[in-house]
């Protein structure tokens, strides 16, 4: 396995899959529109000319997962945010998600950072237990209600 910078011309169609499932898991009986996923798509064929966003891709033998990080400035220093992560369902687990994770963490040291965030729907559970497997900790919470 690889883990490569991302390249829209081979990355783009399993970027565009992780965001549309990340919104069906979010929202189970959603009908998504051509629009969203025309923006989708825009984001992350700007994203390879942006210094605010980086994609980092595993591939074996084909792209099957993909992570989506940026630089924040806090109020007191700047940290790295894992924005997005998503590992096709038949190649899921600790490897994949480590290699990626690693990758990341190397990426944002080279930057000069020395933390890093990520936010995880609660209902994922597997990867709230790997993010915890992996010393991430529980820093805020963050809540919803309809209006």
């Amino acid at each position: 396995m690889d883990i490569l910078p991302y390249n829209s011309n081979r990355d783009l169609d399993l970027y565009i899959a992780g965001e549309l499932q990340s919104i069906k898991n979010s929202k189970p009986n959603i009908i998504i529109p051509d629009y969203i996923i025309e923006g989708i798509k825009q984001n992350y064929q700007t994203m390879i000319n942006s210094d605010a966003l980086s994609g980092f891709t595993a591939v074996d033998n084909q792209p099957f997962g993909f992570i989506v990080v940026s630089r924040e400035e806090g109020i007191d220093q700047s940290y790295g945010l894992i924005r997005n992560l998503y590992i096709r369902p038949e190649n899921r687990g600790a490897r994949a998600w480590k290699a990626l994770v690693q990758r990341v963490e190397t990426h944002f040291k080279d930057l000069g950072l020395n933390r890093i965030g990520l936010e995880i729907y609660k209902s994922n559970e597997s990867v709230c237990n790997l993010a915890r497997l992996s010393g991430y900790s529980m820093e805020r919470y963050y809540m919803e209600k309809a209006i």
